[in-house]
């Protein structure tokens, strides 16, 4: 049996342990250790969201709604857009990396990644064929290296993946980075490509700043956005995402239907 090449080639992914296996493994009580390594909420959701779930038990015979109609309404509230802007992923945002992939990514196309940043990006990528193509961070002024993703722009790059604030460094790219870059991959405003910028923010809350405004300027943003951090329902695995009107409906087509429970 033959696996595909980029499948075969593939480092697995390894994830934050979880407490019950620290446990086992040196021999702690669960309650006595601190989780840190996945960034989880450590006192986890408001009561009201405990008792909405609550409620809802008494569903898990049924198939989810497919549309999610309500809650693209309450997330296109919380960030300031349209609801038709708004993609849900159920498996948190991970699915709607995935299925940027799937909409866009051809094998052989590049995506660009400042390194040090949040490596599910390579990971998603990789086995539908896309080159990673490494920009940088400068640690020593804990900054986005501008240059180096300009740089790395050409007319393969097909999507770049800016964390803002970014994960580990906790740096924010400000929105005269973020034009330039967007100005790059704009063919209309003079870029060298057409690629798709996501903006992750699955960290805003703690920054109080988002790029959400740029939309209005600029047609090839995606932000990537989470439940699983501020909100602490890392558990029930929610991400949405917010762009333009026609590359959600693009995603929709091949986004999967009832992932979200």
């Amino acid at each position: 049996m033959k696996v595909r090449k980029e499948v075969e080639e593939l480092d697995p992914y390894v994830p934050g342990r979880s407490k019950e296996e620290i446990a086992q493994e040196f021999g702690v009580k669960k309650e006595d250790i601190i989780k840190l390594g996945s960034n989880e909420n450590p006192w986890g959701p408001s009561p009201k969201v405990k008792e909405a779930i609550e409620k809802e038990l008494a569903n898990i015979n049924r198939y989810p709604e497919s549309d999610l109609e309500e809650l693209k309404k309450e997330f296109a509230r919380y960030s300031n857009v349209k609801p038709e802007q708004i993609i849900v992923g159920g498996d948190g945002a991970d699915e709607l990396i995935d299925t940027l992939a799937k909409t866009f990514i051809e094998p052989g196309d590049e995506f660009i990644v400042p390194l040090p940043s949040y490596m599910y990006y390579e990971f998603l990528f990789k086995p539908y064929g896309a080159i990673p193509n490494y920009a940088k961070w400068n640690l020593e002024t804990n900054t986005l290296d501008l240059d180096s993703v300009l740089n790395a722009i050409n007319e393969k790059t097909k999507m770049l993946f800016l964390c803002t604030p970014n994960n580990p460094t906790g740096a924010l790219i400000s929105q005269d980075e973020l034009r330039a870059i967007l100005d790059k991959t704009t063919k209309s405003k003079g870029g060298v490509c057409d690629a798709v910028v996501v903006i992750d923010e699955a960290y805003f809350e703690y920054s109080l700043t988002t790029n959400v405004n740029l939309l209005d300027e600029y047609d090839n943003i995606f932000i990537l956005r989470t439940m699983s951090k501020v909100m602490g329902l890392a558990g029930m695995r929610i991400g949405y995402g917010i762009s333009s009107k026609e590359i959600i409906e693009f995603m929709h087509r091949i986004k999967p239907v009832f992932s979200l429970t």
